[in-house]
């Protein structure tokens, strides 16, 4: 083997390696973008629920009112819909706050796992490739 075919197959190699690298770093994106849509949705589909939940109660208490005939409770009911229109509010905003916290710390873990793995990975590939050009320099000799 000539020196001009090991340096090419030498490049064919990095070549090989950086088309792997970047086939590995689109795989982890599409990955991490996977699980942020996934989440989002599943965010989204509980939003949804509570506003059902909001105008169903504020469906009950129309109707209790519409059927009340005393001043008093009809104020308590309203008093009541708004203490559980708040409470509701306040519950779901902090769990969404959560949601979304969890959901930005699942995909970032998600990236950096696949750092660290794609470090090992040219790390080692690094070596192979020491490894074989220097092979190719001892037979060239």
């Amino acid at each position: 083997m000539t020196q001009h075919q090991g340096d090419q197959s030498l490049n064919g190699m990095q070549a090989g390696s950086a088309a792997a690298a970047v086939l590995q770093r689109a795989e982890t994106w599409s990955r991490a973008q996977c699980d942020l849509l996934s989440g989002i949705e599943a965010m989204c589909s509980r939003w949804m629920q509570w506003q059902r939940e909001a105008i169903d109660a504020a469906g009950q208490s129309l109707v209790a009112i519409s059927e009340s005939r005393d001043v008093g409770s009809i104020f308590d009911i309203q008093q009541q819909w708004f203490a559980d229109a708040a409470g509701r509010t306040t519950s779901n905003w902090s769990a969404l706050a959560k949601d979304a916290t969890e959901l930005t710390w699942r995909v970032a873990r998600v990236d950096s796992t696949s750092d660290q793995t794609r470090s090992a990975s040219s790390t080692t590939e690094q070596r192979e490739a020491g490894e074989e050009a220097s092979i190719r320099r001892e037979a060239a000799e």
